[in-house]
């Protein structure tokens, strides 16, 4: 397995997290529907299972203590023969089992956040916050990597697959000797600019009424 890794930051308003304050709640809003390149594309319409993970952290600057996060896994698989994607997607309020007539509208739904909450019991004062979203393309879990490692130690497995010692085993342990959790087929992180707790701006403010007309 190769590992790429794709780490971006980027400046588009659209793509940048946005925070918003709720009282002592913090909520973050991103847009991330435009990082779904060609690549990306091809991958969820090939017909194979894709594991997708977004994952938002808020974090203090000055020491990149994570005081909050939120996140959404999809679990989807492009239908070849009826043109369409289902998706198993995750989220903190639980499980939901989607079918999407096409890409766009499933990229719509998971890549778009709006007013989540990220954090809760954030004071209004002068610490300088950041957040950081990274997106994952087929993440290696814990529970994959404990699978794979008792699987390479079942000696009567090992034995089944290798019998003339031929050297087969050998190289399909190197394959997964440099496997770390965690690492992804590709990741994609998009940092937000820092800014004072004290200076969010609050959610659904409302414009102040404009002043009657002079007559």
């Amino acid at each position: 397995m190769i590992t790429a890794l794709l780490l971006v930051v980027l400046a588009a308003p659209s793509q940048t997290p946005w925070l918003e304050r709720d009282g002592e709640t913090i909520r973050v809003s991103f847009d991330l529907r435009t990082l779904f390149d060609p690549p990306l594309r091809r991958r969820l319409q090939s017909g194979l299972s894709t594991t997708l993970r977004l994952h938002c952290r808020l974090q203090r600057l000055t020491d990149e203590t994570t005081v909050g996060t939120a996140w959404r896994i999809a679990r989807v698989r492009w239908d070849l023969w009826d043109e369409q994607l289902s998706a198993a997607i995750d989220t903190p309020q639980g499980a939901k089992v989607s079918v999407f007539t096409s890409l766009d509208a499933f990229i719509t739904t998971f890549a778009k956040v709006e007013g989540e909450i990220v954090a809760a019991g954030v004071a209004e004062d002068q610490q300088v916050y950041r957040a950081r979203v990274r997106l994952e393309v087929n993440p290696v879990s814990a529970q994959q990597m404990a699978w794979i490692r008792r699987w390479l130690s079942d000696s009567a497995e090992s034995a089944a697959l290798d019998p003339l010692g031929s050297g087969l085993l050998g190289n399909f342990v190197r394959l997964f000797d440099n496997l770390k959790l965690g690492e992804a087929e590709r990741t994609i992180q998009v940092d937000g600019r820092p800014v004072r707790a004290d200076r969010l701006p609050y959610a659904n403010q409302e414009s102040p009424d404009p002043p009657p007309a002079k007559e």
